[in-house]
């Protein structure tokens, strides 16, 4: 992983953690926090970010760039669900 990481930074790649650690299904609130976010990160950067999310994290990333869409370059999702939101996924009660 130490390889992958360097070569990535070397390309300009810029992770950013989304600060949550877990899913606790409390995605309404937690989309303007991440919006927030997203627009300091665009601030400091200067330029729109690509995002990319793995399964409810890219029902996110999808949602971020509706919402801001001229704060998001592209998204990329891996496992997402394709349609709805989140309760399409694992918070669904």
């Amino acid at each position: 992983m130490r390889l992958l990481r360097d070569r990535l930074r070397a390309l300009g790649h810029d992770a950013r953690h989304w600060g949550e650690g877990r899913n606790h299904g409390m995605i309404n609130k937690l989309i303007p926090k991440l919006g927030a976010r997203l627009r300091a990160w665009v601030a400091e950067l200067g330029r729109p970010v690509h995002l990319v999310g793995w399964s409810l994290g890219g029902y996110i990333a999808r949602e971020l760039a509706r919402e801001h869409p001229d704060l998001v370059a592209s998204v990329v999702t891996l496992g997402s669900p394709a349609v709805g939101g989140p309760k399409y996924t694992i918070t669904a009660p």
